[in-house]
């Protein structure tokens, strides 16, 4: 009796450790996602800005 109760007890742990994994790795992953777009976005802003600088600068120095 002690060994099955201890093997369901085993089982069931390793269970819900997959399953909590599982849902974190799902999460992480779709964060990660967010957050190399949004760094990707403002890497490409400050090349497009540091090669194209506002061409309209004479209307500034007046």
């Amino acid at each position: 009796m002690y060994r099955l109760t201890y093997y369901q007890s085993t089982h069931y742990k390793t269970y819900v450790f997959t399953f909590q994994k599982s849902r974190f790795y799902w999460v992480k992953a779709a964060l990660l996602h967010c957050k190399t777009y949004a760094f990707a976005m403002s890497k490409r802003s400050y090349h497009f800005l540091r090669k194209y600088p506002l061409q309209n600068k004479s209307n500034f120095d007046e």
